[in-house]
């Protein structure tokens, strides 16, 4: 990430403790550029999430499917000791299967992820 601002991280895993990695995607309030960097995309790759639909959000953000981070459990257990990063209230399971959904549709995604999306 370039920008120094807080960016929000999100995790995915079905079954956190008992997969190797932990795979987190990363919401932007950039809208159309994210929109126009993956114009030829699946749209269903690009979760467009409201601050209603989710209170944490103060603006209207997306999340890119396509671009995802693959982190080892201990990394992300440091960095919230460090409080380098810190937890966040929850997404709703609508929103989490719309971007497991992403995952799964989009063609720049590892078959290894796509699995973890899918148990």
């Amino acid at each position: 990430m370039t920008s120094p601002k807080p960016h929000y991280f999100i995790a995915l895993n079905l079954d956190p403790f008992g997969d190797e990695f932990i795979v987190m995607l990363v919401a932007s309030s950039q809208i159309e550029n994210v929109k126009r960097r993956n114009r030829n995309l699946p749209p269903a790759t690009l979760v467009e999430i409201e601050p209603s639909e989710y209170n944490e959000f103060s603006k209207s953000s997306i999340i890119d499917c396509n671009r995802c981070f693959k982190v080892s459990k201990q990394e992300l257990i440091q960095k919230l000791q460090q409080q380098v990063a810190q937890e966040k209230a929850p997404m709703s399971p609508k929103i989490l299967e719309k971007l497991r959904v992403g995952i799964i549709e989009s063609p720049l995604i590892e078959p290894e992820i796509k699995d973890l999306m899918q148990r």
